[in-house]
């Protein structure tokens, strides 16, 4: 809510309008009418999804890590700190931030109880606001004329619609992150302070762990802005204060009691003896999810298989549809607006972010394959809304008609 409102509440979007001579204040147009229209049907169905009540949890994750400690809090009336110490409850992953689990506890205590529709219906509503922002980032960077028809396409992705009511965190993540983006883009001018980066980027990691990382290179790409003069050295102190005392907090109390993830093994000799071996892996699983036939544990460990159109189009047509296609075309139709503010600093934060994910592929000590095939695409998700924002605006600029000269002033006009 209040991202929403910082956003709304701020300037206009400053973005061009993608070469067209429409109006925001104006009727919309009637494709991007067909594009409000799809995207409001996308959001009754999320919401009806969330309380169909003969549908159960079908992800390990979402039943028993996060609806479970939901209702743990709910019972504890708070942090449960026994929960979090009992080994017989590691496979619940005890480390991972209770952000959201603790604002379901407060909302079902509130409601007289926890059920599983109110559980999902948190993830819903997150959808609903990840449409919105990412809506207002478009408009902001430049594709203001196609805004809710990209928001439409976004909307429909089988990825985001599973994840608006199965219990996993990831468009939850991804939410915060899109809102974070759009700050960042407006501190980038200079149009928003920078804490209300490091705020969204704090939500994002009081609820799972890749929120930190991405905190920390906002906060790294915001010492640009802090060079060019559209941030001052006191605002930016008060940005790392503020992602300190959001994210911080729950850091201290699992160092205090000793809970940790085991899942990685923190050596650079490790990093490197793995790096022949993984980041192959890491590239095949990354093109198998995007543009092929899927990964699995049968070819992302073994030789390159053939597939058929149908089994292309089988994964594709239940996970990403043509979202990657279409951010990789816009990248390079549009690869000059990166040469600019504020392409150049929402860029590096997104690349940055996924750097962090292939170091801890490095490191892991779980089996790569199935680490790969299960996370790959969950990762992702965090970051398709800001890729894909990034990749429609930056070809809406490149499709834009070159700007006719100036007259000089006191100058004969043209002769036709």
């Amino acid at each position: 809510a209040g991202s929403w409102a910082i956003l709304w509440l701020r300037a206009e979007p400053a973005g061009s309008d993608g070469g067209s001579s429409w109006s925001p204040r104006g009727p919309l147009p009637w494709d991007e009418r067909v594009g409000v229209a799809l995207t409001v049907l996308a959001a009754l169905l999320a919401v009806v999804q969330a309380f169909l009540t003969q549908q159960a949890w079908w992800n390990w994750d979402g039943w028993a890590i996060y609806d479970f400690k939901a209702r743990v809090c709910f019972a504890a009336r708070g942090i449960p700190l026994a929960f979090l110490a009992d080994p017989l409850y590691k496979f619940a992953n005890q480390a991972y931030p209770l952000g959201f689990q603790l604002v379901q506890a407060y909302l079902g205590s509130w409601a007289g109880g926890i059920g599983t529709p109110w559980l999902r219906l948190g993830s819903t509503l997150y959808y609903l606001a990840l449409l919105g922002v990412f809506s207002h980032l478009v408009a902001d960077l430049g594709a203001r004329r196609h805004r809710w028809m990209l928001t439409a396409l976004l909307a429909h992705v089988p990825f985001l619609v599973n994840q608006s009511s199965d219990g996993y965190m990831d468009l939850l993540v991804g939410a915060a992150m899109t809102a974070a983006l759009a700050l960042l883009a407006k501190a980038a001018r200079g149009e928003a302070p920078a804490w209300t980066v490091a705020w969204l980027c704090g939500v994002a990691a009081f609820m799972k762990d890749e929120g930190m990382s991405f905190g920390a290179f906002a906060l790294a790409v915001l010492l640009l802005t802090v060079w060019s003069r559209r941030t001052t050295l006191r605002q930016y102190a008060v940005a790392v204060a503020v992602l300190a005392v959001t994210a911080g907090p729950w850091r201290l109390l699992t160092s205090l009691k000793g809970i940790r993830l085991k899942d990685w093994k923190f050596s650079l000799d490790y990093l490197f003896d793995n790096l022949p071996t993984t980041a192959p892996k890491m590239l095949k699983t990354a093109f198998l999810e995007f543009f092929a036939d899927g990964p699995s544990m049968a070819n992302v460990g073994g030789a390159w298989n053939s597939f058929t159109l149908a089994e292309w189009w089988v994964h594709l047509s239940t996970s990403w549809l043509l979202l990657w296609f279409a951010v990789v075309l816009g990248l390079v139709i549009g690869w000059k607006a990166f040469r600019a503010a504020p392409f150049r600093e929402l860029g590096l934060l997104l690349l940055m972010q996924q750097g962090v994910h292939a170091v801890f592929y490095l490191m892991t000590i779980l089996d790569l394959d199935f680490h790969l095939v299960t996370s790959v695409y969950r990762r992702a998700l965090q970051a398709a809304p800001g890729f894909l924002a990034l990749a429609a605006a930056a070809w809406c600029r490149a499709m834009e008609s070159p700007a006719q000269p100036a007259a000089t002033p006191g100058a004969p006009p043209p002769q036709s």
